[in-house]
């Protein structure tokens, strides 16, 4: 049996339905993608070296995606991460970048620009 070698996508955002189509979309491109609504359920699933790419909300009512970012960071796991939000300040997005996310779209998600992002988080 041969090993898929499609960079994994793996989404983490708590509505379940945005969840759902952005994982639909990013499937289009060829990727193996899971998505999980509860940061824990993600953080649990993680084993200690994971490859691809995280595409993060940054507000969820669990655990906000800073404090994933910290879970990730306190746990010495790098994995590139676009932090994805609709309502964030600058603070909170400043603070994420920070905390190690690559860069911060905006909702709605243009696709272009979510392609881009996930092409230079994977290269």
């Amino acid at each position: 049996m041969k090993k898929d070698l499609r960079p994994q996508i793996y989404i983490l955002d708590d509505d379940p339905e945005f969840c759902d189509s952005l994982k639909v979309l990013v499937e289009t491109r060829g990727y193996q993608v899971v998505s999980y609504t509860s940061a824990k359920a993600f953080l649990q699933s993680l084993r200690s070296k994971p490859k691809g790419c995280l595409l993060l909300d940054l507000q969820m009512p669990e655990m906000s995606g800073v404090e994933v970012l910290r879970a990730l960071n306190a746990r010495a796991i790098s994995l590139p991460t676009i932090v994805i939000t609709g309502t964030a300040s600058t603070s909170l997005k400043a603070e994420a970048l920070q905390k190690g996310a690559l860069m911060v779209l905006e909702k709605p998600l243009e696709k272009k620009r979510l392609f881009d992002a996930l092409e230079l988080a994977l290269g």
